[in-house]
Parts: C-alpha cells; structure tokens; sequence
C-alpha cells in the first residue's frame, strides 16, 4: 500500500523564525500559522497557500503567504526584510523534514483595514509569496 509522507512545512518555518534572535526581537516570538484572536503586534503569520507535490509523495514545492504586520510602516518593512533575509537562511535538516530551497517570490505593501491601529488607520502589513522546496 502507497503511503503519503508530507512535512508541516508552515510548522517548521514558524518554529525556525521563533528561534531567530532578530525575529524574537522584533515580535517576542509572535510567529503564528494562524492569527490569535487577542492579537499583539507587531507578528508574523505563516500559512500554506497551495503547492503540489512535485516527485510523488516526497519531494514538494510549498506555496506559502508570509504576512507581517507592524505597529508603524517602517516597522513592518523592516520585519518583512528581516523575515525574508532569515528564511533565505532556511535550508537544512530539521525535526520535520529537509529544506532544499526557498524562493521569495513577491511581496507587497496591503495595510489591513480589519486590523486598524489605535488611532483606527489600516494596519500596516506587508504580504509576500514564498516557495520552499522540502521532503521528509
């Protein structure tokens, strides 16, 4: 009988970021694969938009959305780059599984109007489209 192997791979990457000294820093170690309801910010969000298996059951390129949300703009561009810069550092063994490649593939500026500041102005949030290559 065929079995199916998969790595959390949106697990793994918010573990990895919760031991990155600069991200800790930043977030005190808010790095969620799904957004709490009483929310601190600022705090990044990890989560698996899509990405089929690419050899069989082993081998998968994992679409992931990495969103940042920050106090101020500045704040949260410069998360955004620290984030990004920490998971260009990525590949390796790890408890989950192998990273063999990361892909920053776009990001964008989209402040969230349903997350407004305390002065009620659009949460600042920079959103960026990933590709992590993995296997178990």
């Amino acid at each position: 009988m065929s079995t199916y192997a998969e790595v959390d791979v949106e697990g793994l990457i918010s573990k990895y970021l919760r031991a990155v000294p600069a991200i800790v820093a930043a977030t005190a170690g808010r790095v969620y694969t799904d957004l709490p309801n009483d929310r601190a910010y600022p705090l990044v969000l990890v989560q698996r938009s899509g990405g089929p298996p690419v050899s069989g059951f082993g081998l998968a390129n994992a679409a992931l959305t990495v969103t940042v949300y920050g106090i101020r703009h500045v704040d949260a561009q410069q998360l955004t780059a620290s984030v990004l810069a920490a998971l260009l550092d990525l590949p390796g063994a790890y408890d989950e599984g192998y990273v063999t490649n990361v892909v920053p593939n776009s990001t964008a500026y989209s402040p969230d109007s349903d997350s407004p500041d305390s002065a009620g102005h659009a949460r600042p949030r920079y959103v960026s489209e990933i590709t992590v290559t993995c296997h178990p």
